[in-house]
């Protein structure tokens, strides 16, 4: 996808390079494989000289993305696997390595950019959505929560701790006071 520029080192010649026929001392390339030029020099007795160089094509590396989970729920983590380069640095947080652990607090896309050996990137991409608590730490009992009730009476004063589970499968918990006053 790059381009290279070759240049022939007199310019009092006229230049033919091949392949595609162009003309001048100066060329801009952009070959998809490897691709030998030659290089025909007329000088201004009619004499020619040729010369060739070789551009060598290093193929993109194949980045992808691994995600562990990629919906969590809110304080939750994942981890990130990429694969296909050498190296690897991860936007947002600047994040290095292969693999990495994140836990973001809001829904993210997370942007990888590989780089093979011989210099060359490509990037990839992944969303994690993150799915809100039951109640987000309030730790008010709604008509909204999903609470499992058992018949029990409770005959003692204490603290009980209840347990929400969300339509994303994401657990919350939230505790009660009872005060029981004998009558």
């Amino acid at each position: 996808g790059s381009s290279s520029t070759l240049t022939a080192s007199v310019t009092t010649n006229t230049y033919t390079w091949m392949p595609g026929s162009l003309t001048g001392t100066s060329i801009v390339v952009s070959p998809a494989a490897t691709t030998t030029y030659t290089a025909t020099a007329t000088n201004a007795a009619g004499c020619t000289k040729t010369t060739t160089k070789t551009v060598t094509v290093n193929q993109l590396p194949n980045v992808q993305i691994n995600a562990t989970n990629a919906t969590i729920c809110l304080g939750a983590s994942t981890s990130l696997t990429a694969t296909g380069a050498s190296t690897y640095l991860w936007m947002p947080g600047a994040l290095s390595g292969s693999t990495v652990n994140v836990s973001p607090s809001a829904t993210t896309t997370y942007t990888v950019t590989g780089t093979s050996t011989a210099g060359c990137t490509k990037t990839a991409t992944v969303t994690i959505v993150v799915n809100a608590t039951t109640n987000d730490g309030d730790t008010t009992i709604t008509a909204c929560d999903n609470f499992t009730w058992n018949t029990i009476t409770y005959t003692a004063s204490g603290v009980y701790t209840f347990t929400s589970l969300n339509a994303a499968g994401c657990v919350n918990t939230a505790t009660l006071t009872l005060t029981i006053n004998n009558s």
